[in-house]
């Protein structure tokens, strides 16, 4: 209910920021996007409330990278196409209102078709709900108990500090690739529009392709008996390093007369930014 509450928020906010830039101005824009960003706050924790009711411990990895696959998608797909949405006649409102009626036909879908617990779905075969029902962690997900919440103890773990601080850095390390990429692509390799499309799209189809692969051959050395925590600590460690080490790589090699070195580096880096839980 959270999430289709967060989602329906954000897809008005979407169709809403070309008439707020039109006619309201940037402050009004920025106020809408930070507004949004309070929304976009409840949608991870409550999809992975979901995935704790129906993913077992050894499938999570994988059902993790194919519901946040959307981040890739977006950029190999979306990319190219809001470029082209920016030089045709709909100008670049149509990103917004595109993106809102996307939204609002996944949101449709979403309220037919999804069901919080296996307990309440009623298209599934008895023998995936036997398979779900003999797993230990998903019965005492759905277990009815008293909620508290612990602040003090929760802010001031080590392993809660930990986890804020490497996904602080993902992000922004993420936020900051997708936000100036394609102004990098223009003013250091100096690509012409085309060009600058595909080098962009580039480096989310390869995170995609790792990403799933990658999860997958986690989940199968977690059924192996490899520990959640440990598969965590391995795959922040190839993120952290890795994509540290490609960052000054860029930073040495990267220039005009080596573009398709600087498309290697981008899409090595990329690679490494995964996240698998």
């Amino acid at each position: 209910m959270m999430l289709e509450i967060a989602s329906v928020f954000l897809i008005i906010c979407t169709g809403l920021t070309p008439i707020f830039a039109t006619y309201f101005g940037p402050w009004s824009v920025f106020a809408l996007r930070f507004a949004m960003g309070l929304g976009e706050g409840f949608i991870l924790p409550s999809t992975n409330k979901l995935a704790s009711q129906w993913i077992p411990n050894e499938e999570k990895s994988t059902a993790i990278s194919m519901y946040t696959s959307g981040n890739q998608l977006g950029g190999i797909v979306g990319i190219p196409f809001f470029a082209y949405l920016c030089g045709s006649d709909i100008g670049w409102p149509g990103i917004f209102y595109v993106s809102a009626a996307i939204g609002t036909i996944w949101l449709i879908f979403w309220h037919y078709m999804v069901t919080p617990s296996p307990a309440k779905c009623k298209t599934m075969t008895d023998r995936e709900r036997a398979f779900l029902n003999s797993k230990p962690e998903l019965k005492n997900s759905r277990k009815n108990q008293s909620w508290t919440f612990p602040a003090k103890a929760i802010f001031t773990s080590p392993a809660f500090i930990s986890l804020m601080a490497c996904s602080f850095a993902v992000n922004v390390i993420a936020s900051i690739v997708q936000i100036y990429l394609p102004t990098f692509l223009k003013e250091v390799l100096f690509l012409g529009a085309v060009d600058n499309g595909f080098f962009s799209a580039a480096p989310p189809a390869a995170q995609f392709i790792t990403k799933m692969g990658w999860s997958i051959t986690i989940d199968h050395f977690k059924s192996k008996g490899l520990s959640p925590t440990t598969a965590v600590k391995i795959s922040q460690s190839i993120t952290s390093f890795g994509a540290g080490t490609m960052f000054i790589l860029i930073g040495r090699f990267a220039n005009c007369e080596t573009p398709y070195l600087t498309l290697l580096l981008l899409c090595l880096n990329s690679l490494h930014l995964i996240r698998v839980l």
